[in-house]
This record gives C-alpha cells, structure tokens and sequence, in this order.
C-alpha cells in the first residue's frame, strides 16, 4: 500500500514538472509575440506620424512644434496629432506611450512661403540653416525631425541645440529623406527644375556638318 502511494506521488511530481515546462514555453511564446506585435505598432505608428509631418510641411513649407513640449525645450514633445489630422492612438509607441518628437527649430518658421529657393524673395524650407539646431552626433546632416518611443529624448546642449540618439526604434528624418522619401519630391540641394543638357562645344578646327578637317 505504500508502495502504491510513492509511486502516485511520484507521478504526479513528474506531471507537475512537465506542465511547469509546457507553460513555460507558451509563456515565452506569448511573451516574444507580444513583444514583437508592439513593435510592429510603434513602428506602423512612427510612420503614419512621418507621412503627417511631410503632408503638413507640403501645405505649409514648414514643420509644427510639438505639443505638450517638455520644460527644457518647446521643440520637443509629443507628436501634434490635431494639427496633422491623425488619431491620438497613432502618436503611441507600443507601450501605450506618447512617441517623442523633436524638430529642427529653424524649420518651424511659418514664414515660410516655399519649399525651394527659385531664386525670388521670401524664405522657403530649403533656405540655409544656421547650426547648432537638431543634429545627430556626426552633425553632418540637415535632420528635419526624430521620432522615438516614450521618454526617449535627444540630448539636449542648451534651449535649441539637441543631439538625437541613434537607437533601435528611433526614426531620424533629414530634410532632403522628408522631401524625397515622403513627397517624392528632389532633395534641397538639387534645383526643382529639371537640368538642362548643355550641348558640347565644337572644336575649333572642326569643319562644317562635322566632317574631318584632315578630309577637306
């Protein structure tokens, strides 16, 4: 009879220690797509933010400010969802928090009448920026705007001079990517007119109709 009994308790401790396997492997299981379906959000919510900021600079040759900008700076803050016509849910990062936003303060200014310099008066989104502004550590790029997840905000140096950290989740949109990623439009440095082919110049000794000299 007790040998009977150590038998069942021994096993009901193997069917305990199995299940205690099993469940763990489904709590992993669950755990990583869990973590993989925020980060699909973050990054599908990072992009409609993205393709909102390029709409709103085409309509208005300039980027907004953010909202709720933090106390040290107000060219960083939350995404301006109201402004852009977006759902709040879209400016969450996959936590359920507010994705951070920092632009470039020069790009801010609504008098801005433009987005190239055609060479006529008034100021335009490609006009020539004076550092410090919003750089990443290389500083060796025009960055227009960065987007990262919640309480992820770049350095900041003083009032407007940000360095962006370069992290995984983190979008860093120069001006030129903003103009030509997302409005399919030529970059800054580019003139938006089409260049034209000049025609080669003839030689000097070179006879009419393009025949050889050596022929004449």
């Amino acid at each position: 009879m007790k040998k009977s009994s150590g038998f069942a308790l021994l096993e009901i401790a193997i069917a305990i220690a199995v299940l205690g396997i099993i469940s763990s492997f489904f709590l992993m299981k669950f755990t990583m797509t869990n973590k993989m379906l925020r980060a699909r959000t973050m990054k599908s919510n990072i992009e409609t933010c993205a393709i909102a900021l390029a709409a709103y600079v085409s309509e208005h040759y300039c980027l907004p400010k953010p909202s709720h900008h933090i106390p040290e700076s107000e060219y960083i803050g939350r995404v301006p969802y109201e402004i852009l016509g977006i759902n709040e849910k879209d400016t969450l990062d996959g936590k359920g928090k507010f994705l951070t936003y920092a632009v470039q303060p020069r790009l801010t200014s609504q008098l801005n009448r433009k987005i190239y310099d055609d060479g006529e008066l008034g100021q335009c989104f490609c006009g020539n920026l004076i550092a410090p502004g919003l750089r990443t550590e290389t500083g060796d790029q025009i960055i227009a705007f960065v987007i990262d997840e919640g309480g992820k905000i770049p350095r900041i140096i003083n009032g407007e001079e940000f360095i962006a950290a370069n992290n995984r989740n983190t979008l860093i949109v120069t001006r030129d990517i903003l103009l030509m990623k997302y409005l399919q439009s030529p970059p800054c440095r580019v003139p938006i007119q089409e260049k034209r082919k000049i025609p080669e110049a003839e030689p000097e000794n070179a006879a009419p109709g393009g025949a050889d000299p050596a022929d004449l």
